[in-house]
C-alpha cells in the first residue's frame, strides 16, 4: 500500500498530532454543554446569561479565523497550530477556575481564540502534507478526532455528573491533550508547500520527502509545487483574490459550505444538547448527559461511514447524501414537537397568580416564568395545575404548591414541568437528533473543512480559507445568542420546521454548483473552477499527472 499511496508512519502521526485540534474543539463544545447545567445553578444565569455565556467564544473565533490566515501565510502552519494549544490551555484552566460569569466569559473567549485558530490552520495543514490520492482520508483524521473527542467529552460529562464541583474537572481535562499537541508538535514538520512558497525549497523538499515512503515518486510532486509557486509567484491579497475567476467561484462554494454547516445548527444544538433532553422531560441531569453520549454514538457511526466512502464514492454524493438526511430528521422532530403541543394536557385548577392563568401545559410553559405541577409519570389532569416557577431555585420547583415541596418532587409523588410537557413519545424527538448527528458527521460536517482545504490555490489558501470559515463562526455566533430565546417565542417545533427549510434549499443550491474535489490535485484546483457553472468534475484529460 504504502509504495502506491505514499504513505508512510511520520505522515500518519503527524497527522494525528494536527488532529488533536479536532478531538478538543469537540471536547471543548460537548463538555461545556455538560459544565452548563451546573454553572446556570452556581451562577443563577437567566435564559439571556447562559446565551450570552455560551455564546461569547465565537466573538474570538472569529478574530481568530481571521488573524489564522495572515499569520499562518507569514509564520507558518505550525505556528498557528501551537498557538492554539496555548490559548486553549489557558481558556481550560480559567474556567475550571471560575467563580463568576466575567471569569467564565474571560476563559470562554481565550478558548474561541483557540477554535478559531485551529479550524482554520489544521485542515489546511492535513491537506498540505497529505498525498493526493488519500487527502480525503488524512484531512478526515481531523474529524476522526472530531468524533473522538464527543465521546471522550459526554463520558466525562457523565462520569463526573455526580462529583461536587464535578463540571470544574471537566473543563480542566481538556487541557491535558492541547500540551501534549504543544510540545510533539515542536518535532512536526512544517508545510512542505508553505515552505517552498518561501523560497525555503530544500528544506521544503527535506519535509515533503520525510512526509512520504521511499518508493513514491516525490520529485514529480516536488516540481509540480514549485511550478505552481512560480506560476502564482506575486499573487496574494484580497484584491487579487477577488479578480481571480476561479477563485471567486471557489470563495463562493466554500462560504456557502459553511453558512450551510452552521446553519444545521449542530454546534448550537450540541452546545445546548444536555438543555434540549431536559426539555423531553428528563429532568435528572445526570441521566440527560448519559443519553447525549448514545446520540454521540450515532455520530460517531456516521462519521465512521463518511471516512469509509469518502474516496470511494466522493465529497460531492456524500454532502448531498448529508443534507438530505438532516432535511428529513428535523422534519420528524419538527412534526414530534408539534404533537406535544397539539396534545398538550389540560391545566384543571384555577391559577394561584394571574399570570400562570392557562388552559394546557403548553399554553403555560411558553410563559417564561410559570411550569406545569402534576402528579403521576405521564400527568394526573385532575390535580394538574400552572403555577409560578421559583427563579432562585433555576426553575426546578414551584413558588407554591405540592411541586414547591423538594421531597415530593424527589420521591416522584409529584413533577414540574419547565418549558416542557409530558408526552408519552417525547422520547422520539432524541431519536430525530440522533439521526441528524448521523447524517451530519457522513457529509456536511466534516467535508465542509475538507473542502474549503482543498479548493483554494496555494497563494489565496489560507486567506480564503479564514473568510470562509469567518461566515461558519459568525452565523454560529448568531444562532446560539438567539437559540432559545426561538423557542420561547415560536416554540420548538418552529424553530425545527425553519432548520428544515433551510437546509433543503442548500441540498437544491449544491446539488446544482459544488463540484466533485476527489483525485483532484491541490495544484489543479483552479483549474476545476475555471469550469463553467455546474460543472461536476474535471476530465481526465484536464487533470494534471502525478
Amino acid at each position: 500500500m504504502a509504495e502506491k499511496s505514499g504513505i508512510n508512519a511520520h505522515l500518519v502521526v503527524t497527522g494525528l498530532l494536527a488532529s488533536i485540534c479536532g478531538f478538543v474543539s469537540s471536547y471543548e463544545t460537548v463538555v461545556f454543554a455538560a459544565c452548563l447545567l451546573y454553572i446556570r445553578e452556581e451562577l443563577c444565569l437567566s435564559t439571556k446569561w447562559i446565551q450570552i455565556v455560551a455564546s461569547i467564544m465565537y466573538v474570538t473565533g472569529i478574530l481568530g479565523n481571521l488573524a489564522a490566515g495572515q499569520v499562518a501565510d507569514l509564520l507558518g502552519r505550525k505556528f498557528v497550530i501551537m498557538s492554539s494549544s496555548v490559548s486553549h490551555i489557558i481558556g481550560a484552566l480559567v474556567v475550571a477556575s471560575s467563580y463568576t460569569r466575567t471569569q467564565i466569559m474571560v476563559g470562554r473567549l481565550f478558548t474561541g481564540l483557540s477554535l478559531g485558530l485551529s479550524s482554520m490552520c489544521a485542515p489546511i495543514y492535513l491537506s498540505e502534507i497529505s498525498v493526493t490520492a488519500v487527502r480525503g482520508h488524512i484531512t478526515l483524521l481531523y474529524y476522526f478526532f472530531y468524533g473522538v473527542g464527543f465521546a471522550v467529552g459526554t463520558l466525562v460529562g457523565g462520569g463526573f455528573a455526580t462529583v461536587t464541583k464535578g463540571w470544574r474537572y471537566m473543563a480542566a481535562i481538556g487541557s491535558f491533550l492541547s500540551l501534549v499537541q504543544f510540545i510533539f508538535f515542536f518535532f512536526a514538520p512544517e508545510s512542505p508547500r508553505w515552505l517552498i512558497s518561501k523560497g525555503r525549497v530544500r528544506e521544503g523538499r527535506g519535509a515533503l520527502l520525510s512526509l512520504r515512503s521511499e518508493d513514491y515518486p516525490s520529485s514529480a510532486e516536488l516540481d509540480a509545487i514549485k511550478a505552481d509557486v512560480n506560476d502564482n509567484a506575486g499573487k496574494g491579497g484580497l484584491v487579487q483574490v477577488f479578480k481571480s475567476p476561479p477563485v471567486r467561484r471557489a470563495l463562493l462554494v466554500g462560504s456557502l459550505l459553511h453558512m450551510s454547516q452552521a446553519l444545521t445548527a449542530f454546534f448550537t444544538i450540541i452546545v445546548y444538547s444536555a438543555t434540549l433532553v431536559t426539555m423531553t422531560g428528563i429532568a435528572d441531569r445526570t441521566n440527560a448527559m448519559w443519553i447525549v453520549t448514545g446520540m454521540v454514538g450515532a455520530a460517531l457511526v456516521g462519521l465512521a461511514v463518511g471516512l469509509g466512502l469518502v474516496e470511494r464514492v466522493g465529497r460531492r454524493a456524500l454532502v448531498l447524501t448529508s443534507l438530505m438526511g438532516v432535511t428529513t430528521s428535523f422534519l420528524f422532530v419538527a412534526i414530534v414537537f408539534t404533537l406535544i403541543h397539539v396534545h398538550s394536557p389540560a391545566v384543571e385548577l384555577p391559577p394561584v397568580d394571574p399570570e400562570c392563568d392557562a388552559q394546557t401545559c403548553a399554553e403555560c410553559t411558553f410563559n417564561g416564568k410559570c411550569g406545569y405541577c402534576f402528579s403521576g409519570g405521564q400527568g394526573n389532569p385532575e390535580d394538574a395545575a400552572c403555577v409560578l416557577a421559583d427563579s432562585d431555585d433555576y426553575y426546578n420547583t414551584a413558588l407554591s404548591g405540592p411541586c414547591s415541596n423538594v421531597t415530593l418532587l424527589d420521591d416522584k409523588v409529584y413533577t414540574f414541568a419547565y418549558k416542557w410537557c409530558p408526552y408519552p413519545n417525547a422520547w422520539l424527538t432524541i431519536f430525530g437528533l440522533s439521526f441528524f448527528l448521523f447524517f451530519y458527521f457522513i457529509g456536511i460536517g466534516p467535508l465542509t473543512w475538507t473542502i474549503n482545504a482543498e479548493i483554494f490555490p496555494g497563494w489565496a489558501r489560507s486567506l480564503c480559507a479564514s473568510l470562509t470559515n469567518s461566515v461558519n463562526w459568525t452565523v454560529c455566533l448568531s444562532l446560539s445568542l438567539v437559540f432559545l430565546t426561538l423557542m420561547e417565542r415560536i416554540f420548538k417545533h418552529g424553530v425545527f420546521y425553519i432548520l428544515t427549510g433551510i437546509n433543503f434549499v442548500f441540498l437544491v443550491v449544491f446539488f446544482f454548483i459544488l463540484p466533485e474535489t476527489r483525485g483532484v490535485s491541490l495544484e489543479d484546483m483552479e483549474t476545476l473552477f475555471s469550469m463553467p457553472l455546474g460543472t461536476v468534475r474535471l476530465k481526465k484529460s484536464q487533470v494534471s499527472p502525478t
